[in-house]
């Protein structure tokens, strides 16, 4: 798994390639605590690169969301593949995580 970030439009964006599985998810989540100190911080997390997770990973993004919230910020996920949309369809996770298509809707819903 590889995990780079930048900053695009008053967002971070943090792009993920690879399966998110139990080492993957360790590692996600060093990488996303490490940014969520910021307070206010504009989360997008690119999953266009992504095609499966399992549940360690969604563990780490509702504590990011989670820990996001609690220091004024906003997370929204981007780029979901079919199978790990699924998965949040499924588990309704899609009904707390703001999703949407393109890294580009999910920074122009910060605007908002």
């Amino acid at each position: 798994m590889q995990i780079s970030d930048r900053f695009e439009d008053g967002a971070s964006v943090v792009t993920i390639e690879g399966d998110i599985a139990q080492v993957a998810a360790t590692k996600m989540r060093e990488y996303l605590d490490r940014l969520t100190e910021t307070e206010g911080l504009r989360l997008v997390v690119d999953f266009s690169g992504v095609n499966y997770m399992n549940t360690a990973g969604i563990e780490v993004l509702i504590s990011t969301m989670k820990h996001l919230k609690e220091r004024g910020g906003a997370m929204t996920l981007a780029g979901l593949p079919k199978p790990v949309r699924r998965v949040f369809q499924i588990t309704r996770l899609n009904e707390i995580f703001p999703i949407y298509d393109t890294v580009e809707n999910a920074i122009d819903s910060f605007k908002n």
